[in-house]
């Protein structure tokens, strides 16, 4: 984890106790120089991915989306314990990026929890079903990383 950022676990929620190797990863090769205004962290579990992005971008708004209420409620407690900016957080518990209008981010980050028994092909088209219209340049801008756990 970068080691400036502090995440609030709550129970249940993945990787409460250490982070995994997918998001280790990705932390590692996220976003390098470009500037996104909007960024969406799917399946955002405490937030670390949105965390990060909001660190490096500080203009940036970013969007917690997460279909558990403790993660999306982790991922906020964790904005508050960092201190960032009010008004550039936004945390809401829903199903995937239903209801999200077309072209209304700069970058989709999504790292979910995959679990064993659960088919790959499910879960991706699940996870990123309004990706086409969801980025305004869907094809650098989503990122997906699977972990499996």
């Amino acid at each position: 984890m970068p080691s400036n950022l502090i995440t609030i676990n709550h129970a249940n929620v993945f990787s409460r106790e250490k982070l995994d190797i997918g998001t280790r990863f990705f932390l590692e090769h996220l976003m390098g120089d470009r500037h996104y205004g909007m960024i969406v962290d799917l399946s955002c579990g405490n937030g670390i991915l949105g965390l990060t992005a909001a660190s490096q971008h500080p203009g940036s708004t970013v969007t917690f989306v997460d279909e558990s209420y403790m993660a999306v409620q982790s991922a906020r407690e964790s904005w508050k314990a960092n201190q960032l900016q009010e008004d550039k957080g936004r945390f809401i518990a829903n199903d995937c990026l239903t209801g999200f209008p077309a072209n209304s981010a700069d970058l989709v980050l999504c790292n979910p929890p995959f679990t064993r028994g659960k088919p790959l092909a499910t879960i991706l088209h699940a996870a990123c079903s309004n990706r086409p219209t969801m980025c305004s340049d869907p094809v650098v801008n989503c990122v997906l990383s699977a972990t499996d756990t």
